[in-house]
């Protein structure tokens, strides 16, 4: 016979019916939680995947779950491991030396990368010699035709000739640049001429006499005592007198030069290094931006070695404010992770811990990853400094949802009372739950990744080898690290829920058969949910509930539907419109010196003497008319081009050394008593004697131009230039057409000639047409992986379409609004881009997979409109609230960079925060009314 013991509570005991069970104990903890399971939050349990997932699936559930145990096991062995390798990746990465390579977006096959190699070729036997440009300008007025202003323009060249040094290692003595400059050390000259002539020319002006005649000062081409020069690589911003207008008196027809520009060239010499070349350049920076002083003129230094660490400083502006960004981005997290763990009646101090962790694990996989890269012997390119940011938008949301299943499986377990509840069952369900959502965001992005590395450019390559990289070892990280640090506190958690049970439970008695004990009876306090909690769920639960009645109903999809299509269009001719700018001031920081240089360049230089070399590699034998003519001809092409400064500034060694000789079969034939030729269908050429004419002291200029054989006999390459000018110029587009032409001349005359035409500016040309090629191509390859992926998780036509679908629109749409919102076209939005397309296919994927799986646990006897809002309801509840966590927190993070005074850093921010609410807007909202419309057409088709 039964008895009940009794109890001081015994008045509180409620009415206990059908106790007679058979030898079956039945023991009910009770919790605060689950006395009230009617509310939204039970539309939240965890999924049963088991029964519901393809073979693949399933092994991969299996695996995860056996994963879990040995996580829980080894827990702090594994925290530990992970932290090892991360100090020894960030320890790799802080004393790696940052390079970056100005070819770098420019793509593998580019035409412009075989001219840059003919180019270094020739000039750089060894390696690159030093190349500094100085802008000089007035301090007051804008007019540097001054005698003074001219005077300290001179004096800084001959400072620079004879105190500027590199040591050489083999000879051991600093060598000073006239010294080495060899073929480059009259570059200079007619600035040095144009001063002298006219300081002789002004003496004579104001001392009231007649001009000379023999000083001839002209723009482009001006003489002196017979000898030519020209000015058009030394003076810019040029404003030409009238000739109907000149006077005796006017020395010169230069009325106005905005500045003065001075070259300081050298070939890279036996005994040198690359460091040396650099602190070479290095003393210009240092010397004319900190120690030079001129009441008169504005020194601005130009370099290869300048530019680098200016695009190096620009990108080191941002780490100041990364811990910020962290420190917002941890506060974010926490604060969402305790608000949902309070909803969820789990609110805890351990959940600090993992909201914390949630963020450190994707920059300890950065730190893991890219270290191991550096190791390696990859380049540490500043390209990689965005890739932190695509693992943060993937590591957050892939923890928040591991967070999310977490407590719902606390909840569920608490709930079944189930007797074999333990940390590694917890873990090990939470795995097989968002495990395989988070693999497929994991593998579409390191499948796309892989296949990136062999397209494109060196830059992308590296980009999606550090972005690959990183993404996987975020991965194993998610299912080490973070799950170790998930099941510790999962541990502290369930002590909690054991104290916590016997603090609440009330004992009022036992049920006892044959004078055994076969049940404990107890009872919870009906104030066990505060208030607030309460009130918290009811708002929650009416939330949700009228969101999906909104997302159910046929007239609110159908207006979604248009919008979206309208907006696609929208964005569609928006991207058919994007226009390409290429500036390098975009990579400097805004207070960069750089910044002046580069628009006078652009709006003085370049619009005043664009320049063209020209380079022929094989020998020619002038001496032949036909040849000699053919070679002509191909000149006049260049210089008659419409944008053309004329003939007579082009640079060509073969017309001043058929002068020469020209003059040396006079001479000789003067002293041989024998009377000149006057047959004009020879033509004076005798390539021997071409290394007896660079000798001449005015013709050493013509050494840089020219390379002779060993035995200095035979003419074995050379290169001229010719110049273009014109407001048109100062346009990428504009200066790509005039390469175009030039190449075109260049591949006429290919049978004849060996020729290749090389411009500064050319291989950012090449990128004009490769940057919307790389973003389509990184596209498409991310839509066709994401495609790939889903059908081996999911193995239906159905979410593999719609995923496809989703991830194209997120691209269109957010290359659309970046035209609609004045953005332009650069390799820094180009790498923003493939950064977002990453992160773009990750909420996505765990929508979608989750709506699969929820369709498939739903049983057959409900109707269809009830399944479709459990669906949604289901999906919502699963990945809705971690999504909105991710986009937000990481949002956040990243938006400190809009204080950095860097064009970098805000257009990135833009991209990123564009990218990531398109992401919630398809994953919350289209992605739902795709399966609500589908639900009416079936409706529809079945009647």
């Amino acid at each position: 016979m039964s008895k009940i013991s009794s109890s001081n509570n015994f008045n509180i005991i409620p009415s206990i019916k059908n106790l007679e069970k058979n030898d079956t104990c039945i023991i009910r903890n009770f919790s605060n939680t689950e006395a009230s399971s009617k509310d939204i939050s039970s539309l939240s349990s965890s999924l049963d995947t088991h029964k519901s997932s393809n073979a693949f699936v399933k092994i991969i559930q299996k695996g995860y779950f056996n994963w879990a145990k040995i996580v829980t096991r080894y827990s702090y062995v594994i925290i530990l491991i992970c932290l090892i390798l991360t100090l020894i990746g960030t320890v790799k990465i802080a004393i790696t030396k940052n390079i970056n390579d100005i070819t770098g977006y420019t793509p593998y096959g580019a035409r412009s990368r075989y001219e840059m190699k003919v180019s270094q070729e020739f000039s750089d036997e060894h390696g690159r010699g030093p190349t500094v440009f100085l802008s000089i300008l007035p301090k007051e007025g804008e007019n540097m035709m001054k005698p003074l202003l001219l005077k300290e323009a001179v004096k800084i060249h001959q400072l620079i000739m004879n105190n500027f040094t590199i040591y050489n290692k083999i000879t051991g003595v600093n060598e000073t640049y006239k010294n080495f400059c060899h073929g480059f050390c009259n570059i200079n000259e007619p600035l040095v001429q144009f001063y002298n002539g006219y300081k002789f020319q002004y003496d004579l002006m104001e001392n009231k006499e007649k001009l000379s005649d023999r000083i001839i000062l002209r723009y482009p081409k001006s003489q002196f005592y017979g000898r030519e020069f020209g000015l058009q690589s030394n003076f810019f911003g040029v404003k030409l007198k009238n000739s109907s207008e000149m006077k005796e008196t006017d020395i010169t027809n230069l009325e106005y030069a905005k500045m003065v520009g001075m070259f300081y060239i050298a070939k890279f010499k036996k005994g040198w290094t690359e460091e040396d070349v650099k602190d070479f350049e290095m003393q210009f920076i240092s010397f004319f931006t900190k120690e030079y002083k001129s009441e008169y003129i504005r020194v601005l230094p130009l370099s290869t070695t300048y530019v680098e660490l200016e695009v190096v400083r620009a990108g080191m502006a941002n780490v100041p404010y990364l811990s910020l960004g962290f420190t917002i981005m941890v506060i974010c997290s926490c604060t969402t992770v305790l608000l949902s763990s309070y909803y969820m009646n789990q609110a805890s101090i351990h959940k600090i811990s993992l909201a914390f962790n949630a963020c450190v694990c994707p920059f300890m996989a950065c730190g893991t990853a890219l270290g191991a890269l550096f190791f390696c012997g990859v380049r540490f390119g500043s390209v990689l400094c965005v890739t932190p940011f695509l693992v943060l938008a993937i590591g957050v949301d892939d923890a928040y949802l591991m967070i999310h299943s977490w407590q719902k499986v606390c909840k569920d377990m608490r709930k079944k009372n189930d007797p074999e509840d333990s940390v590694e069952k917890r873990l090990g369900l939470v795995l097989q739950e968002t495990g395989p959502a988070i693999l497929i965001s994991a593998c579409t992005n390191i499948l796309a990744d892989l296949i990136g590395t062999y397209t494109g450019s060196p830059e992308i390559t590296l980009l999606c080898i550090g972005n690959m990289s990183a993404i996987f070892v975020d991965f194993i990280y998610q299912i080490t690290f973070y799950c170790a640090i998930m099941s510790i506190i999962g541990k502290y958690e369930m002590a909690n829920e054991r104290s916590l049970s016997n603090k609440l439970n009330i004992s009022i008695g036992e049920i006892v058969q044959n004078d055994k004990v076969i049940e404990g009876v107890s009872v919870k306090s009906n104030e066990s949910l505060s208030k607030n909690n309460q009130l918290l769920r009811e708002f929650v639960k009416k939330i949700i509930n009228g969101y999906v009645n909104i997302l159910t109903n046929i007239w609110f999809n159908l207006l979604m539907m248009f919008g979206w299509i309208s907006v696609l269009i929208i964005c569609s001719y928006g991207i058919a419109n994007i226009k390409i700018l290429l500036t390098s001031e975009k990579l400097f920081a805004m207070d960069s010196p750089l910044i002046e240089i580069n628009q006078l360049r652009e709006n003085v230089l370049i619009r005043d003497c664009t320049q063209a070399s020209i380079y022929i590699t094989n020998s020619i034998d002038f001496s032949k008319k036909d040849k000699f003519n053919k070679f002509m001809e191909f000149v006049n092409e260049f210089e008659t081009d419409k944008l053309s400064l004329g003939n007579e500034t082009t640079h060509l060694f073969l017309r001043d050394f058929l002068e020469f000789e020209k003059h040396k079969v006079e001479w000789d034939n003067e002293e041989s008593g024998i009377e000149n030729s006057n047959r004009t269908d020879e033509i004076p050429y005798v390539e021997k004697d071409i290394s007896e004419f660079l000798k001449w002291p005015e013709e050493e200029h013509w050494n840089g131009f020219v390379k002779l054989s060993n035995n200095n006999t035979k003419l074995k390459s050379f290169f001229f230039n010719c110049y273009y000018h014109g407001d048109v110029l100062s346009d990428w587009v504009e200066r790509g057409k005039l390469m175009d032409r030039l190449r075109s001349i260049v591949d006429k005359y290919k049978p004849f000639f060996n020729a290749t035409v090389f411009m500064n500016d050319a291989i950012y040309f090449d990128l004009i047409d490769n940057m919307p090629r790389d973003a389509i191509e990184s596209s498409i390859t991310t839509i066709i992986c994401m495609g790939f992926i889903c059908s081996i998780f999911m193995f239906k036509f159905k979410p593999i379409l719609i995923a496809m679908i989703t991830i194209a629109s997120i691209i269109v749409l957010t290359l659309g609004s970046l035209h609609w919102t004045g953005t332009t076209l650069d390799p820094v939005i180009m790498a923003s881009i493939l950064i977002s397309i990453g992160f773009a296919v990750d909420i996505p994927a765990h929508v979608i997979y989750h709506f699969h799986v929820s369709q498939l646990n739903q049983t057959s006897n409900e109707n269809n409109k009830k399944k479709l809002k459990n669906i949604l309801k289901e999906v919502i509840t699963s990945v809705g609230f971690p999504a909105f966590q991710a986009a937000l927190s990481t949002s956040l993070c990243i938006s400190v960079l809009l204080l950095v005074n860097v064009y970098m850093s805000r257009a990135f921010v833009k991209v990123m925060v564009i990218c990531l609410s398109l992401c919630l807007y398809h994953g919350l909202l289209i992605v739902p009314t795709v399966y609500a419309i589908i639900y009416h057409l079936r409706k529809l088709i079945c009647k």
